[in-house]
Parts: structure tokens; C-alpha cells; sequence
């Protein structure tokens, strides 16, 4: 079974919410994460940023958390770990 294209953002959010990762950041990043990935994608499929089939945008939004957690000096496992 295909999964709507449409409904990557939001099984995105749900995936990323139960991460480790997710677990470390502040609220505000959280936020922000949030509001970034809903900017740069609208409910109007002619106004989509993210454009592509479910996986293609799967790939697009991991890649741009990654990017948001290395913008945060994410460096692997330990990141954030209270010593």
C-alpha cells in the first residue's frame, strides 16, 4: 500500500517526535523545528516547497533534520548527555 504524499509532513513530526533526539531538544527548537517544516510546506499541492513522491519527501525532511540538528552542534550519541 502507498501512503499519501501529502501526509509525509505530519507521519514525519509523529517518527521524529518518539526519537532520542527529539527527547533532547527545548521546546523553542521544537517549535521552530515545527514551523519551519510547515513553512516550507502548504496544505495546496500547486504551493508545495517539498515536492516528490512519500519517500522522496520522507528523505527531504530527514535530511533537512539533520540539518537542523547539526545547526544545533548535534555530534552523535553522546550529544547533550548531562556527565
Amino acid at each position: 500500500m502507498e501512503k499519501n504524499k501529502n501526509n509525509v509532513v505530519c507521519d514525519f513530526l509523529v517518527f521524529v517526535g518518539h526519537s532520542w533526539t527529539w527527547e533532547k531538544l527545548t521546546p523553542k527548537e521544537k517549535e521552530t523545528f515545527k514551523n519551519s517544516i510547515v513553512s516550507i510546506n502548504s496544505r495546496n499541492e500547486k504551493e508545495n516547497t517539498i515536492k516528490g513522491t512519500y519517500n522522496q519527501r520522507w528523505k527531504i525532511l530527514n535530511d533537512f533534520y539533520y540539518m537542523f540538528l547539526n545547526a544545533l552542534n548535534y555530534n552523535g550519541f553522546q550529544w547533550r548527555c548531562e556527565k
